[in-house]
């Protein structure tokens, strides 16, 4: 299982951005708004047959990261806040070191890319390193079925609309001040 901390994540080709970290008590989640100052490189999607930017410069990432759920939301913004797609993470656990949030990564992935039309384009990914990472004894029979109990659960928030952190992305990049 890969601990990943999130002052780190989904930023390869990152070389200046601001980040802010704020707690919200009633949900027990922290958010996490990256502003992409500068990027060597973009990155982009082509995941919906369009290409999809998610990463450049003057771009916005923004995670939330629940404590007491088994993902984290990540929302990728372009300069004008407008959303791009999301990345989503189903993880063991998200917890706190220190003053450092980090997530125990599950292997398992969900994309949302928006295509031009506005259609969301939803993709799994990695299933099959799940599925090693099980033979491989690095996760438990019991990790293994958490990540496609998650897998089942946000695919029908997805579908509904009803995703809390995913809405949340939409209302906290619109508050974000650097």
């Amino acid at each position: 299982m890969k601990k990943k901390y999130l002052k780190d994540t989904y930023l390869r080709e990152v070389t200046d951005y601001n980040i802010s970290i704020k707690k919200d008590e009633n949900l027990n989640s922290y958010t996490v708004i990256k502003h992409i100052i500068h990027t060597e490189e973009p990155y982009i999607s082509t995941h919906t047959g369009e290409d999809v930017w998610l990463i450049a410069d003057g771009y916005y990432i923004v995670e939330e990261v629940p404590l007491d759920e088994k993902y984290l939301v990540r929302a990728f913004f372009n300069e004008k806040k407008e959303l791009k797609g999301y990345y989503i993470d189903i993880v063991k656990e998200n917890a706190l070191e220190g003053e450092d949030l980090y997530y125990l990564d599950l292997y398992v992935d969900i994309t949302v890319d928006k295509t031009s039309s506005g259609e969301d384009i939803v993709m799994v990914w990695d299933a099959n390193e799940l599925k090693e990472a099980l033979e491989e004894d690095k996760i438990t029979l019991k990790d293994f079925h958490l990540a496609h109990k998650e897998l089942v659960k946000i695919f029908s928030e997805i579908a509904s609309k009803e995703n809390i952190y995913m809405k949340k992305c939409i209302k906290d990049v619109n508050e974000v001040i650097f």
